[in-house]
């Protein structure tokens, strides 16, 4: 039997000066098939109403884990709805999805995540979405040979280059043990490459550093947070 799941959007008023709340309105979206999306993780402000970004598995239209935008005005009528498959058949994921998009200075949105390859085995990547049409813009991959590569949060710099956080990861198959080296990565406003900087320069023996949130004080210095953890305790 098949399962609907469905984004809401829901938008209060209120004042400071008393408790009261009128909502405004309370609207759900699909995507008018058998589908499950995952698009109440981000809601974005832009041209006179919102957008709800996240990534869906849909089987009846072939996007499985692809990007997936739906445009509303300010009333919370859908404008337009965009579902967008890796053009190399990867699925898009990210393990904390706290940040997985975040709205450029232009108003596009950023993924931040990887691509699932295999079990155990994912290249960091980042895909650039256009605010107006939902489509992807650019997708670029990150990996270290050998190595699983995951993004976790990025932040925007004034030159609209971008800073990411995420780790490295490796599996020792013969004695089942996984090591990791976080680390912070920084590529211009295309996606391209610039430098990747290890922030615990040792691998360390299964622990996850499972970043949630970037804040950026200024191109020099962030606030990184998240959790440390060890999947086996």
């Amino acid at each position: 039997m098949c399962k609907t799941a469905c984004a809401f959007l829901l938008l209060f008023c209120g004042w400071i000066t008393t408790t009261a709340q009128i909502k405004r309105f309370s609207m759900q979206y699909n995507f008018n098939v058998p589908v499950t999306p995952h698009l109440g993780q981000n809601v974005f402000k832009t041209n006179g109403g919102y957008l709800l970004a996240g990534y869906t598995s849909n089987t009846v239209t072939g996007v499985d884990k692809g990007i997936g935008i739906i445009a509303t005005d300010n009333d919370g009528n859908v404008v337009w709805q965009k579902q967008t498959a890796s053009a190399q058949g990867y699925q898009y994921s990210n393990n904390t999805a706290n940040q997985a998009f975040i709205q450029l200075q232009n108003k596009d949105l950023l993924f931040t995540g990887q691509h699932e390859l295999g079990i155990d085995y994912s290249k960091a990547c980042m895909a650039r979405v256009s605010h107006l049409t939902g489509d992807t813009l650019w997708t670029r991959m990150y990996s270290q040979p050998g190595d699983s590569t995951y993004l976790l949060c990025s932040t925007e710099l004034s030159d609209s280059s971008i800073i990411s956080f995420g780790f490295r990861y490796y599996l020792n198959t013969v004695a089942n043990v996984n090591y990791t080296k976080p680390f912070m990565l920084k590529v211009d406003k295309y996606g391209n490459y610039k430098w990747h900087k290890y922030i615990n320069g040792i691998w360390t023996n299964s622990i996850f550093f499972m970043y949630q949130k970037v804040i950026r004080l200024n191109d020099n210095d962030f606030v990184v947070v998240g959790t440390r953890q060890n999947p086996y305790s």
